[in-house]
């Protein structure tokens, strides 16, 4: 299609599931033999500078690739097919991993945990590199997490070898809770400079906002004369009462309903209170 309102020396376009027709957001767009390239905005449209000749190639997880050569025309509508070996198959489940060829060809794992034979995506068991054999060996009971990355997310993590994507894996065996050092020193210091107001009597006065974790500000203020006279005063205050109840409301309320409302109560001293 050839549309005059697209600038000279420039291809747009849109690109779309084969079989649905939805937009694809992200689809990647590069120039065969360049490292040229774009990716589709949210709805699904391309923009890139190319000229006759140039070799269009769309890639996107879970899809074929697909090669367009720009001609005359400089708008295309891509319509990409699915592939049967990609990894958006590949489907995270609260039970496991899960994939299934439109062949239906599956190797079952113990428990809910299945995984093709032919899936290429690289395969990361507790940070090391693994095979599906060892995949299917693991006791869904064991599995902590899992998630899959698209291409360029497991290119960054693992180089090369994550170009048809990763499937990341974490088991509760590889978090050892010994090595976790619990903190002991819940204390917090903050320091700040208050903007200081002098009034006509010579007053002063500040205004801030303080943590709701902060229990206890000290002031310490410094005066000085211009002989070098100074003088510093050394003031406590507390920002909690001794005795607090802090109850918790719900954001939202309806006509007739039926609440309970959950408090915690704080207590800033070691005396018995009555």
């Amino acid at each position: 299609m050839l549309k005059s309102s697209i600038p000279a020396g420039v291809v747009q376009g849109l690109v779309v599931d084969g079989q649905s027709g939805m937009p694809f957001a992200g689809a990647n767009i590069v120039i065969k033999g360049t490292t040229t390239g774009t990716q589709t905005d949210f709805d699904g449209k391309f923009s890139i500078k190319a000229k006759s000749g140039d070799i269009l190639v769309f890639t996107y997880i879970g899809f074929d690739d697909f090669a367009v050569t720009i001609g005359k025309d400089n708008y295309y509508e891509i319509r990409l097919p699915t592939s049967s070996a990609k990894l958006d198959q590949v489907v995270v489940t609260a039970f496991g991993i899960a994939r299934e060829s439109p062949e239906n060809e599956k190797i079952m794992v113990r428990g809910y945990s299945s995984i093709s034979e032919n899936s290429n995506a690289l395969i990361v068991i507790d940070g090391k590199i693994a095979t599906s054999e060892e995949l299917e060996n693991l006791n869904p009971e064991e599995i902590l997490s899992s998630k899959v990355l698209e291409n360029k997310e497991a290119i960054a993590l693992y180089g090369i070898e994550g170009k048809n994507g990763a499937i990341v894996v974490t088991t509760k065996g590889s978090i050892n809770l010994e090595s976790v050092q619990v903190r002991k020193n819940l204390q917090e210091t903050a320091f700040f400079f208050p903007q200081l107001k002098t009034d006509e009597e010579g007053n002063v006065s500040f205004h801030f906002t303080n943590s709701e974790a902060l229990t206890k500000w000290k002031l310490q203020p410094l005066a000085h004369t211009k002989d070098l006279k100074s003088a510093l005063l050394v003031k406590e205050t507390l920002t909690q009462k001794e005795l607090m109840v802090l109850p918790n409301f719900p954001r939202f309320l309806r006509v007739n309903d039926t609440i309970q409302i959950s408090a915690k109560i704080a207590s800033l001293t070691e005396n018995t209170l009555t």
